[in-house]
């Protein structure tokens, strides 16, 4: 639910960043952001609120952001890829198509570093 509602938000933002002028290989990581700010605040209230919280929201936020930049090199890398292979193709298209291994790398990074549980030892 938290995914498919950060792929409206990226797209909604997307396209508004391409109508007010902003050039599509900027726009696109913009709108990345701007998805990543509410996935986070979604997932630390929501996915993985009930569990117990070993560190604070600023570190947190940053571990999200962290990994989700990454995500976003595979989701910005995956757009110019499918962009200049098939530039035929909507750019909105082109820039879901970095939904899905944007979205692998994030959960299961997140999952284990950002909202993980500590182990001690």
């Amino acid at each position: 639910t938290v995914g498919a509602s950060g792929i409206a938000v990226n797209l909604t933002a997307f396209t508004i960043l391409l109508a007010v002028g902003l050039n599509k290989y900027l726009a696109s990581p913009c709108a990345e952001e701007i998805a990543i700010l509410s996935n986070f605040m979604l997932n630390d209230w929501w996915t993985f609120g009930a569990q117990p919280k070993h560190e604070g929201l600023h570190v947190r936020a940053m571990k999200f952001n962290a990994v989700s930049l990454l995500a976003l090199c595979v989701s910005t890398f995956t757009f110019m890829l499918t962009h200049r292979t098939f530039p035929h193709l909507p750019l909105q298209l082109c820039h879901v198509s970095g939904v899905l291994p944007a979205w692998l790398v994030n959960y299961n990074l997140n999952r284990r570093w950002t909202f993980g549980r500590r182990v001690s030892g």
